[in-house]
């Protein structure tokens, strides 16, 4: 089983059933460094300014990445959905938290 994290933008679109959860912002943070300690998390953040923020959120580094995402049943996928347009997250940054400003789910992926 793999944990994959991504932006609501690389969500993938293979054939199958997908669970979804809505999860707060500390559970997806704990899942993800979880994930990472046990080596089995992906990233696949495609701006880099998303991955900047999600990075502060997770406590350690993700990169940008736009590889394409190959999932496998049973595969986790944690997704940070922006609730705004990037444009307007950027407006509303200096005003608001971060992590505020996104809806978090945890996927699970059956084929």
């Amino acid at each position: 089983m793999t944990v994959h994290l991504l932006s609501a933008a690389m969500i993938p679109t293979a054939d199958g059933t997908y669970r979804s959860s809505k999860i707060t912002r500390e559970l997806f943070s704990s899942y993800a460094s979880v994930a990472k300690l046990a080596g089995d998390l992906k990233t696949y953040v495609e701006c880099p300014e998303t991955a900047e923020i999600l990075s502060t959120l997770c406590g350690f580094e993700i990169e940008a990445n736009s590889d394409k995402m190959i999932i496998e049943d049973g595969d986790i996928l944690l997704i940070a959905k922006p609730k705004y347009r990037l444009v307007d997250l950027r407006q509303k940054r200096k005003a608001t938290s971060i992590a505020d400003d996104f809806e978090f789910h945890s996927v699970v992926y059956i084929e």
